[in-house]
């Protein structure tokens, strides 16, 4: 598949989420984790109409519109403790001695004052297909800020209700010379593993 050729959409998978600093106008990534499994991605762009000079009834002068802020709204299948604490900058847990049994301590988590949350990447692998051939694009978003969640549940009736979770960050531009807010691979991969390297390399996660 050639890097010109046009595809369709058919997947998102891999959603990876790592902590965000910038150092003398370059970018680093630390803590990098998935952020579960991933079920779907929508992202909306905030940018300004073109704006255009008129003279002798035409346009004689264009500035084009740029990149002002944007959203993302993930849904995975659920959010695990350690996910959440590196989005939403929760404090570590603390022990709760349940009973007098020893060894009976469970870690509780605390959603209050101390909560903190970090700029993050956030990162996915597009699923596309070409001509019945499947093909994968990593997508990285540098600067991201995730909101506090809402929760939900229901009770399980006939058959099981699949409650997954929503999740919204807010797009930003990153600090780089280029105040980039999306990066995202020009030739497609052979391979999804190919798509998720690229990820791990740029928000420098290493297995092991």
């Amino acid at each position: 598949m050639a890097n010109g050729d046009s595809f369709v959409t058919t997947g998102f998978s891999k959603p990876y989420v790592a902590k965000y600093a910038n150092t003398g106008g370059t970018n680093s990534y630390s803590g990098g984790l998935k952020l579960g499994r991933g079920v779907s991605v929508e992202s909306e762009i905030d940018a300004p109409d073109d704006n255009n000079f008129y003279a002798d009834n035409v346009i004689a002068e264009t500035e084009s519109s740029q990149f002002t802020t944007g959203s993302l709204t993930v849904t995975i299948d659920g959010l695990g403790n350690d996910a959440a604490t590196l989005i939403l900058g929760l404090p570590e847990p603390e022990n709760l001695q349940v009973g007098s049994k020893p060894g009976t301590q469970v870690e509780m988590q605390h959603f209050g004052k101390a909560m903190n949350a970090p700029y993050v990447a956030f990162a996915y692998i597009r699923r596309v297909m070409r001509d019945n051939v499947t093909y994968w694009i990593p997508v990285i978003h540098p600067k991201t800020k995730f909101s506090l969640p809402s929760d939900s549940a229901a009770t399980q009736e006939d058959q099981i209700d699949w409650q997954s979770q929503e999740l919204t960050a807010t797009l930003f531009r990153d600090d780089t010379e280029n105040a980039d807010w999306k990066l995202q691979s020009a030739n497609v991969m052979a391979t999804e593993a190919e798509a998720e390297a690229v990820i791990k390399q740029v928000l420098n996660i290493t297995d092991g």
